[in-house]
């Protein structure tokens, strides 16, 4: 059902306009109707409008003033203005509104219908453009951030793509992040469960160290979820993680395993601290799970005990909140 609002200060129009079509068996509910443009904001809040119909020459606010709210406010919404005067003027301003059409009143019910099944069909056209278009922007990114992660993007490159791609990562001072789901490969999980929990993992991880910094997450192969944060201090972007971790075992009731990198001064260097967080990941993942790992130069040394250090670290930082331990 698609939502139509009739706007008209003519009370026999308003009621012939809302009683001569059979809204229902043409996949249409007229959802409101209103006799001047002021009245109409309130419909078009309380139910998503699809269609208004609207006079022009209304007290108040004339369908022109409400064209124009509409395109700044409803994205979704079209507009077929309604004129008992063939003006030059008022067409051209619809034109500059992007109105669906432009009628001359009297109206009959068929050419009305006729219209709005029209406008229905552009606005459906649109919404599909759009989410083709989205969804190619989205691969395009994602490829691109993997082309970054593996120091393979040019400054020219990095210049040319942020915006379009609306990456919003400072040049300098980031970090890499790799977050692994520590119960991706088990098999009691199905291929679409294990993919619905990485989403939710990708979406409370974004979520969380957005509050603290700019950072884009995108999904990695298998079990792992890639971000780069734009951090000023690395005790912030642990206890962030460590925020993560708490927080996916909690609504998700699973857990995860978070590596990440040192600070890469330039965002082109960021393939160094990528490269970091996954190892940190995928050496700490052999010992123990479920933790906050920073990376050390140390940790591809076999003697070097990756889980002790770890935990040790994390009761240090805790007793620091508590006050049990001085910094």
């Amino acid at each position: 059902m698609y939502n139509i609002l009739i706007v008209e200060d003519d009370a026999i129009i308003l009621k012939g306009l809302s009683q001569k079509i059979d809204w229902t068996a043409h996949g249409l509910k007229l959802a409101g109707t209103a006799s001047d443009g002021e009245m109409s904001l309130s419909e078009l809040k309380k139910n998503h409008i699809d269609v208004v119909v609207t006079d022009i020459n209304m007290p108040f606010m004339d369908g022109i003033e409400l064209a124009k709210h509409i395109k700044e406010n409803y994205k979704y919404t079209s507009v077929i203005l309604l004129s008992g005067y063939e003006e030059f003027e008022y067409a051209k301003q619809a034109l500059k509104l992007g109105v669906y059409d432009y009628l001359l009143k009297p109206v009959e019910s068929g050419e009305l219908l006729k219209t709005i099944e029209g406008a229905i069909k552009t606005l459906e056209a649109k919404k599909a453009t759009e989410k083709h278009l989205y969804e190619s922007i989205s691969i395009l990114r994602q490829q691109f951030l993997i082309s970054l992660v593996n120091g393979k993007v040019s400054r020219r490159k990095w210049e040319e793509q942020r915006e379009f791609l609306k990456i919003n990562l400072p040049d300098v001072n980031c970090m890499a992040v790799v977050i692994s789901s520590d119960d991706y490969d088990n098999t009691e999980y199905k291929i679409m469960e294990n993919e619905l929990m990485k989403f939710g993992i990708m979406n409370i991880s974004e979520e969380i160290l957005s509050d603290s910094f700019t950072c884009v997450c995108w999904p990695g192969e298998g079990k792992y979820i890639n971000c780069i944060a734009a951090v000023s201090s690395k005790d912030v972007l642990f206890d962030t993680l460590e925020d993560v971790r708490q927080k996916t075992e909690q609504l998700l009731r699973t857990t995860v395993t978070i590596g990440f990198g040192k600070l890469a001064a330039d965002i082109l260097q960021i393939d160094a601290s990528y490269k970091e967080a996954r190892n940190a990941v995928d050496n700490y993942s052999l010992f123990d799970k479920n933790a906050v790992l920073e990376y050390n130069d140390r940790i591809d040394n076999s003697d070097y005990n990756i889980s002790d250090s770890v935990h040790l670290e994390q009761k240090l930082r805790e007793g620091m909140k508590l006050g049990l331990v001085d910094e």
